[in-house]
């Protein structure tokens, strides 16, 4: 069996460098019914689908990373509440536009939040502040959109 060694210090310097800026959270609306009625490649063309959307209104200075099977943060340059907001208004003006797969048209949306990227926080907070707005998108969101924290 081939193994990956990832050395995960390079990513937490990286992110320790964007103290004071936003990253953004986004999760996929629906996607284990998607997987469960539909099956895994149309999941799979779902996240694809999102990944897309995500990756169009990035610029260079933007880290997009996937930390879960339905969820992804995007490390910004943004100071600033406004600017969060308009990027994520980018990416969710797509909501219930499809994917194809097959001969079947299934609609894709995402719910986003966003968090301010602490001063000095540890390896191990900030994934579990990454988790927790996750979860709080998630949770809080009875229908698409975005939320801030």
């Amino acid at each position: 069996m081939n193994r990956r060694k990832f050395d995960m210090t390079e990513l937490y310097d990286y992110i320790r460098a964007k103290e004071g800026k936003y990253v953004l959270c986004f999760d996929i609306a629906g996607l284990h019914a998607v997987n469960t009625e539909k099956g895994r490649l149309a999941g799979d063309k779902v996240i694809a689908e999102c990944l897309r959307r995500i990756d169009e209104q990035c610029d260079d200075s933007m880290l997009l990373c996937r930390i879960g099977g339905d969820e992804f943060a995007l490390f910004t340059d943004f100071t600033g509440e406004k600017a969060v907001a308009e990027f994520a208004s980018k990416v969710l003006c797509q909501n219930g536009k499809t994917v194809l797969c097959g001969n079947e048209n299934i609609p894709v949306s995402m719910r986003a939040g966003a968090m301010k990227l602490a001063e000095k926080m540890k390896y191990g907070e900030l994934f579990t502040r990454l988790s927790e707005e996750v979860c709080r998108v998630s949770e809080d969101i009875g229908k698409c959109g975005f939320v801030k924290s």
